[in-house]
């Protein structure tokens, strides 16, 4: 539980970004003490309406914008691996940042694609050697393609796989899924399969830097590909499957 003293500044939507990387720091400290693994997941606020944080830290104000929110977060992901770097664990610790959604998808296409590129680092100087990867890929690459960094041979109903593995890759594994209140696609570096109701389904030729889309009739295969994936983690999380076993919720 956090303790008094904990949150110096309040957003509406929790403690501020400084707040909850300090907080991660000292129990890492203690998991550390106490010879004991640990993985910390952060969501980080500040960088959400209204735009709240501490003021003093940057050149802009709070309450002012996204780029003024933007900026602190850098601010203090900058000081979060700064703090991190002097502690015992930094040496045997990854870290990632990765953005949970952008900031707008709204635009002139029916899905902008160009609207649903976020960041995605995994870092720690000391573990992984610098390089990017600049293939289409998702989100559900980044935990297979960390297990992968680490060397874990495991398991898994993943959906996703490890973009770094050695060897060649079918095409097929560059694909990222994308979606709204009411669409759910499938993208590939040249075409685009959109999910709606009532069971219609749009297929697009793709500019992924432009969101640019064209319509093409022509990709039956991929609108099965994306009824597939769409269809069978429904299933699989509906019936239960996806839990671990012996695993309850209460």
């Amino acid at each position: 539980a956090w303790q008094p003293g904990d949150v110096t500044f309040e957003t509406s939507w929790g403690a501020c970004d400084e707040d909850a990387f300090r907080v991660a720091i000292k129990r890492a400290d203690r998991s550390h003490a106490e010879g004991k693994p640990f993985h910390h997941f952060i969501m980080t606020t500040s960088n959400h309406r209204p735009f709240q944080f501490p003021e003093g830290r940057i050149a802009r104000a709070s309450d002012t914008g996204r780029a003024g929110a933007v900026m602190y977060s850098d601010y203090a992901v900058g000081r979060l691996v700064a703090e991190a770097s002097t502690h015992p664990w930094f040496s045997h610790t990854i870290f990632v940042f990765v953005a949970d959604h952008c900031a707008s998808s709204a635009g002139k296409e029916e899905l902008d694609c160009s609207r649903y590129h976020i960041p995605a680092i995994v870092w720690n100087p000391l573990l992984i050697k610098p390089r990017a990867y600049d293939k289409l890929c998702s989100q559900i690459d980044l935990m297979p393609t960390i297990f992968g960094l680490l060397n874990w041979s495991y398991e898994s109903l993943f959906y996703g796989h490890d973009v770094l593995a050695a060897g060649p890759q079918p095409d097929k594994l560059h694909r990222a899924f994308i979606s709204n209140y009411q669409k759910i696609a499938l993208l590939t570096p040249q075409s685009l399969v959109i999910l709606k109701p009532p069971r219609e389904c749009s297929h697009y030729d793709v500019k992924l830097k432009t969101g640019e889309l064209h319509a093409n009739p022509g990709l039956p295969s991929l609108e099965a590909d994306a009824i597939g994936y769409y269809q069978t983690a429904s299933w699989l999380f509906r019936s239960g499957a996806l839990k671990a076993a012996g695993f309850q919720t209460q």
